[in-house]
C-alpha cells in the first residue's frame, strides 16, 4: 500500500425617588387692628388659594407618577420577558441537540470482525506482558527497517486488516498488551490470513522494525502460531467527551460515533471527513471513496493510526465502520 495511515436589559430599573421638600408658611409681627384685620382676610384668600393650587399640583405629580410606573413596570417586564426567555431557549436548543444520536447498536455489530469472531469485548486494559514493550521502543523513531530477534508471546489480536482467503499469504494486525498496542504490517503467515480473528492468541519471533511517520511497527516476522482463539479484545471506550489522538491511544482500538461534519476530500484515492463525536476537537476518518459525506453519521470501532503527526482513523478493513 502506497500510502498507510492507521490513525461558545441588563433590565436595569434606574428607581429614582426624591422626597418633597414641604415648608411651614411665615407669620408676621403686631400691627393696628385696621390693618390686621385687612392682612389676615387678604393672606387667608391668599393661603387659601396657595393650599388649593398646592392640592392640585399633588393630585397632578400623582397621576403623572403613576402613569410613568405603569408605562414602565410595563414596557421593563415585556422587553426582559420576551429577550430572555427567547435567548435561553435558542441556546440551549442550538448546544445541545447533536446532529446524530446513538446507534440502535453499540459494540461491535454483526459485520465487524470482533462480532463475527464472537468473541466478548473488554473495556480495561490487559494485565500480562508478551513483550510489545520491547519491541515497541526499537522501533520507535526508527524510518528505516532495523532487524531485530525478539520473541512475542501469548498476545491478543484486537484488530484484523482486511486479508483475501489464500493457502498462505500475509495481513496486517494489530496486537495488545499490558504496554498497549502495536500494529504488525503485512506479515507473512503460514496458514489462510483470512481466518485471523480479534482474540485469538499468537507467538511470533519478530525480525525487522521501523517507524513509519509516527507508527511504530513490527515489519516482519516469523513462526507466526495460533495458540489458542476466544479471549476478550480490550476496546477503548472513545465516547467520554475527550479528544481521541495517536498519543493518547497509540494503535488501540477505539469505538466512537458521530456526525460527518466536512465535505469529504481525496486521501490517496480514500475519502476524509471529519468526525464530530461530541469532544473539544474532531478526528479525521479516513474510508472508501464516495461511502461517507457531509452530514452521514458514522459508528467506528477501529484502531486509532496516525501519519506525520496527523491521528486518523484508517479503515484499512471497511468491516471496522458503518453508517446508520
Amino acid at each position: 500500500m502506497t500510502l498507510r495511515i492507521m490513525s461558545l436589559v441588563a433590565v436595569a430599573s434606574l428607581a429614582s425617588g426624591c422626597w418633597p421638600y414641604i415648608g411651614n408658611p411665615g407669620e408676621g409681627g403686631d400691627v393696628a387692628d385696621t390693618e390686621t384685620d385687612a392682612d389676615a382676610d387678604a393672606d387667608a384668600d391668599a393661603d387659601a388659594d396657595t393650599d388649593t393650587d398646592t392640592d392640585t399640583d399633588a393630585d397632578a405629580d400623582s397621576d403623572a407618577d403613576a402613569d410613568a410606573d405603569s408605562d414602565a413596570d410595563a414596557d421593563a417586564d415585556t422587553d426582559a420577558d420576551t429577550d430572555a426567555d427567547t435567548d435561553a431557549d435558542t441556546d440551549a436548543d442550538t448546544d445541545t441537540d447533536p446532529g446524530c444520536g446513538d446507534p440502535a447498536v453499540t459494540g461491535p455489530w454483526a459485520g465487524h470482525p470482533i462480532g463475527d469472531a464472537g468473541v466478548a469485548v473488554r473495556s480495561s486494559p490487559y494485565t500480562f506482558d508478551s513483550n510489545l514493550d520491547t519491541v515497541r521502543a526499537l522501533a520507535t523513531g526508527q524510518p528505516y527497517a532495523v532487524i531485530v530477534n525478539e520473541q512475542i508471546s501469548d498476545a491478543v489480536v484486537v484488530a484484523t486488516g482486511y486479508a483475501p482467503s489464500v493457502p498462505s499469504g500475509s495481513l496486517s494486525f494489530y496486537l495488545a498488551d499490558a504496554s498497549g498496542a502495536l500494529l504488525a504490517y503485512d506479515i507473512e503467515v503460514p496458514f489462510d490470513p483470512s481466518t485471523l480473528q480479534p482474540g485469538d492468541v499468537i507467538d511470533m519471533r519478530v525480525q525487522e522494525v521501523t517507524d513509519y511517520f509516527g507508527t511504530p511497527e513490527i515489519t516482519r516476522a516469523s513462526n507466526v502460531t495460533v495458540v489458542r482463539s476466544g479471549d476478550p479484545v480490550w476496546v477503548v471506550d472513545g465516547m467520554t467527551g475527550s479528544n481521541v489522538t495517536f498519543d493518547s491511544y497509540p494503535s488501540e482500538v477505539v469505538e466512537l460515533w458521530g456526525e460527518a461534519v466536512t465535505a469529504p476530500v481525496d486521501c490517496a484515492g480514500r475519502d476524509c471527513v471529519d468526525i464530530d463525536f461530541g469532544a473539544p476537537a474532531t478526528v479525521e476518518f479516513r474510508g472508501p471513496a464516495g461511502d461517507v459525506g457531509l452530514g452521514d453519521c458514522v459508528h467506528v470501532i477501529a484502531p486509532v493510526s496516525t501519519f506525520d503527526g496527523a491521528t486518523q482513523l484508517d479503515m484499512d478493513n471497511f468491516d471496522w465502520f458503518r453508517t446508520y
